[in-house]
């Protein structure tokens, strides 16, 4: 909505980490309130009442609702920043693509390999999939999609990764993926062949997803020779067109939906619960 209406800004009140809560997790603590007051201050520092908000704030433009819950959201900020504030939440995972022998030496591998240091092969928990958990919080995918850092993937053993994604993030009951638009930066992958692959991980899981983008200032050519900007505005619209061919090709599913989430007054008297749905919290 503030989309249409310049002159509203939202906050990404969503995007605070649970410790800028009160302990019973209704309230903002002080370390909350000084950040939304940073927020503010951003947002009070734009100039223009038609530029967006999210310049400024790097606020999620374009957010995709699936049926069953979550979500798919682009940001556009450094994937060390948000890293930060969820590094002790427990329900999130983060994933990006590596090569087998752990290199790990350009791009957003390096973040990890910063953060998190290198998987070792103990790491691997299927052929094409390591894990690392940060002291009891945050999960750490590492999916293998090439057996060498110079060589390039093949889609089989990108999806056989995805595959395995899924899965053992199921297993773990995740609720939050933070991931790189993997393997369209740099190893060639198609922006459409990552979308089809992170819409069917998000539909199976009920996941919110956030994929984090941001602008790399090197000299060779990245995001099959698109600009960032260009790069980002592609992801949204496929986002957004896969989104739509899901739900014109399922209408009677959609309607049936639409039916079951209208509460039935006399039933919910007669059994004393409601059919009122709660949406997923994105930040426990």
């Amino acid at each position: 909505m503030a989309v249409s209406y310049p002159n509203i800004k939202l906050l990404p009140l969503h995007l605070l980490p649970r410790q800028v809560y009160t302990s019973h997790g209704l309230h903002f603590n002080k370390k909350g309130k000084v950040r939304i007051a940073e927020m503010v201050n951003k947002l009070m520092q734009i100039k223009g009442p038609h530029q967006n908000p999210a310049d400024a704030t790097k606020v999620p433009s374009n957010m995709i609702q699936h049926r069953n819950g979550g979500g798919i959201i682009v940001v556009e900020e450094e994937m060390s920043k948000v890293i930060e504030r969820y590094n002790n939440d427990p329900t999130v995972g983060l994933a990006h693509t590596v090569s087998r022998d752990f290199q790990m030496s350009a791009g957003v591998a390096v973040v990890f390999r910063k953060k998190f240091g290198r998987p070792q092969m103990s790491d691997l928990i299927f052929q094409n999939l390591a894990y690392q958990q940060v002291n009891e919080g945050l999960s750490v995918y590492s999916l293998v999609t090439k057996e060498m850092y110079y060589g390039k993937p093949t889609n089989e053993e990108y999806d056989t990764a995805f595959q395995q994604l899924k899965i053992d993030f199921q297993t773990r009951g995740l609720k939050v993926l933070i991931c790189s638009a993997m393997g369209c930066v740099r190893d060639l992958i198609q922006p459409q062949h990552f979308v089809d692959r992170i819409s069917e991980f998000q539909k199976a899981t009920g996941a919110t997803v956030y994929i984090v983008s941001y602008n790399q200032e090197v000299k060779r050519k990245l995001w099959r020779g698109m600009s960032h900007e260009e790069f980002v505005k592609t992801l949204r619209q496929l986002i957004a067109d896969r989104m739509e061919r899901e739900q014109s090709s399922a209408p009677e599913e959609n309607k049936a939906e639409d039916r079951s989430a209208t509460p039935d007054i006399n039933s919910a008297q007669a059994s004393g619960s409601s059919n009122e749905f709660t949406p997923p919290a994105l930040v426990p």
